[in-house]
């Protein structure tokens, strides 16, 4: 925060943190989330959080998830916790738990975090709740494979605001050719489905194992008549 002028303190609100490889860790990620439950008394509307390579598990999933629940934090709309491994299935469950009551976060990534099929049943979860505005899911290099892939676009049917996730290098398409072919037209659904009822229009998945017969299941969705897609 910056201040301008003499005299009683004056401040330009804090709208952005950024923690690149600082070894936060979780205590320090606790400490963050109360400066989010403080807010406004203290001049604080953070509207953007990176804590990006910082060694946080399920301990700071938990905090930030508490700061983030109805009644607690209502200006953080981007939040980034990429490369933190030590998350998990459990660390993703503790943050959706809390996230998915929020009304204002609309992009949240947790890329390189260590995250299985369960974590996708957290993150639908979250962006299926009541009231959110969840729109932008960045999953990149974990482990969801097809089966959390075809979790997440069934509870995008669920979820009307979702409109962008990316699962590239996710081990899609490794698993039997029946839950891969599963997970394909999942998607293919969710992105055929009126604008009302699924949102999701853009998902990436480079670097993932789809073969030419999964390939052919999602194309069929992406003919002419489907104007959600270019």
């Amino acid at each position: 925060m910056v201040r301008s002028g003499p005299g009683p303190a004056a401040y330009t609100p804090l709208k952005s943190l950024r923690f690149w490889s600082c070894n936060v860790k979780d205590a320090g990620a606790a400490a963050v989330a109360e400066i989010l439950l403080a807010g406004p008394p203290l001049g604080v509307g953070l509207a953007h959080l990176e804590m990006m390579d910082n060694k946080l598990g399920s301990p700071a999933c938990r905090a930030l998830g508490r700061a983030l629940q109805l009644g607690g934090n209502a200006t953080l709309g981007t939040l980034r916790l990429d490369l933190n491994p030590g998350i998990g299935d459990v660390g993703a469950a503790e943050l959706c738990r809390g996230i998915r009551s929020n009304g204002v976060l609309a992009t949240l990534t947790l890329s390189f975090c260590g995250l299985g099929p369960a974590s996708a049943v957290a993150l639908v979860e979250a962006a299926s709740g009541a009231g959110s505005v969840l729109a932008t899911l960045d999953l990149r290099g974990n482990r969801l494979g097809s089966t959390g892939l075809r979790i997440l676009c069934e509870g995008a049917l669920r979820a009307p605001k979702l409109k962008s996730i990316n699962v590239s290098d996710n081990g899609i398409g490794a698993e039997s050719p029946e839950d891969n072919a599963a997970a394909l037209e999942a998607l293919g659904q969710a992105l055929m489905a009126p604008p009302e009822t699924s949102a999701l229009c853009d998902v990436d998945l480079t670097m993932n194992a789809v073969d030419a017969a999964d390939a052919g299941v999602l194309l069929k969705y992406a003919g002419p008549d489907n104007k959600k897609i270019e």
